[in-house]
């Protein structure tokens, strides 16, 4: 009898997951639908660059669905922006900070892209992706699920943070109220909206962020201890993922401590429990970084460039770049070694001057400027482009940046007043514990707030609370059960991701033993697997171009490349002729990563195994560009 009660039980809790999985598959469907429908560009590229009144507009839909309880109609407002923004970067080819073309990758996404290529070869990843491996982690286990499909595997991202998105602007609407969910989810929108389609590293940051803060706001409502120790478990891996504000993680703990122990008369033995869950994170990086990464690899190390330029005068990261130009040509580990001795040194012979240079950079934060608190609620000029602001927006940006602010301070009094109720409580304590954390890392090198990917959330509900407080809203209740199966899915389902690619890329994936091809004299081999994305197509001006594809006419090259932000690194890629291919590849014999130009003729099927002969760019190498040029081609598949 047990025995079949425990089996109902079983299936029944079962069942209660297939509406929640069937939404993850329709959402999927319908976000690769958006991104692949024929449309205009303009829709697209107002979505992910615009700043104007249909934002407001946004805003609006957002609150009068969630007014009226429609929380899955907010669900596809969600998921709609996220398409067609994802739609303004592939459909008009688009150039970025970290693209060319819309899907030619450069700076931090090709080395995420380069090291997950690594992990399916056996290779291990780079000091770069060694620092914080759980994003490419995640990126090469999507890579193996899609078959090596780059775009596919981007699109499954997008709609996972688009999920998480939309469950934590449910919860805080009945939780907190309409208004408060519709500028918390807006916000999260114009912060995210420019790393949609990028493979980096504030992807998985923003997403474990919203799926902590939903657990937190549940445990805080229910006075549920499992959803604390769950909301530890998923910010210590967001935090991981994308570094920023650590802070966040001490206040968390200490609130699920008092507020929701899991052993009420035990609290020591709830806190360790709870300090075990937020370690899960960087546990799983240590255990990356020492397994999967390159040896001398350390993780979180990067931070030790940032402290240098702190220390200096607020000068920015690459101040240590300027002053010592020689230990760049070492290895990554001794470059960061020296820069943290220098930081000893600096603080020790003017303790007053990294005072001040902390002080201001911690300052920084709180103007009106791009690289203030809010600076990302601004065009794709500013947050994409790396451009000046326009001069006809820079009144709406600081207007918008002073609404926030006000706010933030509105929103703060409030929790403050109100700080005896447990969500409240939680909401105060984050957004001091994320306000006091940002003084670790200076404004000008946070990228418009990208390195608090995962604590955004948080930060983004003081002015959202602020908004509530302003309109005297009520809460609806709890969230509703599909919306909540449905952040549960997610959450484990990321997590049993991560877990899954730590044995599968250390044991399960072995590298073949590749021998180097003869080549006529002055060109050299590489051996390489021809990629399912990440690349672009030159094709002839006369020739019909597919919406949302990788090909581009020679001219919109030539135009593309001229337009690039940083034209003067690319000048030489104007003399690659059309009927190319250019895509990021690993060398299968010597795990080095660069880009590959091959003619369409010699381009064999995606996932083949082919030795190619051709020389590096002379001049693209003297840059630190590695383009390999097949000019000469010996190709053949290796069987």
């Amino acid at each position: 009898m047990n025995v079949a009660v425990r089996e109902a039980g079983v299936t029944s809790a079962v069942k209660s997951f297939l509406p929640a999985l069937g939404g993850i598959l329709a959402a999927f469907a319908l976000f690769t639908a958006i991104v692949f429908l024929p449309m205009p560009g303009w829709i697209g590229a107002a979505t992910r660059y615009g700043f104007g009144f249909w934002l407001f507009a946004l805003g609006l839909l957002l609150y009068l669905a969630y007014r009226s309880g429609g929380t899955w109609m907010a669900g596809v407002l969600v998921l709609l922006f996220c398409a067609l923004s994802l739609s303004g970067l592939w459909a008009n080819a688009a150039n970025e900070l970290q693209v060319l073309g819309g899907y030619l990758y450069f700076s931090d996404a090709s080395q995420y892209h380069a090291d997950a290529l690594r992990l399916l070869e056996g290779f291990p990843v780079s000091v770069f992706s060694g620092r914080h491996p759980l994003p490419t982690l995640l990126l090469g286990i999507l890579l193996r699920l899609m078959n090596g499909n780059l775009q596919l595997a981007l699109i499954f991202l997008a709609v996972v943070v688009s999920l998480c998105i939309a469950t934590l602007g449910n919860s805080v609407a009945r939780q907190v109220g309409p208004a408060a969910a519709a500028l918390l989810v807006a916000g999260l929108l114009l912060f995210y909206r420019r790393f949609i389609g990028l493979p980096n590293s504030e992807q998985l940051g923003l997403a474990l962020g919203c799926l902590s803060l939903g657990f937190l706001l549940r445990a805080a409502a229910e006075k549920n201890a499992g959803s604390g120790l769950a909301g530890l478990l998923f910010l210590g891996l967001g935090v991981a993922a994308r570094p920023g504000a650590f802070l966040i993680l001490i206040f968390a703990l200490i609130w699920v401590t008092r507020n929701v122990p899991v052993l009420p008369r035990k609290r020591i033995a709830s806190l360790c429990l709870g300090l075990a869950a937020v370690s899960v994170g960087f546990v799983l990086t240590f255990l990356g970084n020492f397994i999967l990464a390159e040896k001398g690899s350390l993780a979180f190390s990067n931070y030790a460039y940032s402290l240098y330029g702190v220390v200096t005068g607020n000068r920015g990261w690459e101040q240590f770049a300027a002053d010592h130009p020689d230990a760049l040509t070492l290895p990554s580990p001794q470059a960061e070694w020296i820069a943290l001795r220098e930081v000893s040194r600096a603080i020790q012979s003017d303790p007053m001057s990294g005072l001040r240079g902390w002080v201001n950079s911690y300052l920084g934060y709180f103007t009106t400027g791009p690289a203030s608190l809010f600076g990302f609620l601004s065009g794709g000029e500013t947050a994409s482009r790396g451009l000046p602001e326009t001069e006809s927006l820079k009144w709406a940006y600081v207007l918008t940046r002073l609404l926030m602010y006000s706010l933030a301070i509105w929103g703060m009094r409030s929790l403050w007043r109100r700080r005896s109720h447990a969500i409240h409580s939680l909401l105060f304590w984050s957004g001091t514990a994320t306000f006091l954390g940002l003084s670790f890392f200076p404004a000008r090198d946070a990228g418009l707030m990208r390195i608090h990917a995962a604590s955004m959330p948080f930060l983004l509900c003081l002015p959202s609370l602020g908004l509530s407080s302003f309109l005297s809203e009520v809460h609806a209740g709890g969230i509703s059960p599909a919306f909540r199966n449905l952040r549960v899915l997610l959450a484990y389902g990321l997590l049993s991701l991560m877990l899954a690619s730590l044995p599968l890329f250390s044991a399960f994936t072995q590298r073949r033993d590749y021998s180097a091809s003869r080549c006529c004299p002055g060109l050299v081999s590489v051996t390489t697997r021809i990629n399912r994305g990440g690349y672009i197509v030159i094709v002839d001006d006369d020739q019909t171009v597919a919406a949302a594809s990788p090909f581009l006419r020679y001219s919109d090259f030539l135009q593309r490349v001229g337009s690039f932000h940083r034209a003067d690194l690319l000048a030489d890629l104007s003399q690659i002729p059309p009927r190319s291919r250019l895509s990021v590849f690993v060398d299968l014999r010597t795990g080095q990563s660069g880009w590959l130009i091959l003619p369409l003729s010699e381009v064999p099927a995606p996932g083949e195994v082919v030795t190619v002969c051709g020389t590096w760019h002379p001049s693209l190498l003297a840059k630190g560009l590695g383009f390999f040029l097949a000019e000469r081609v010996d190709l053949k598949t290796i069987q």
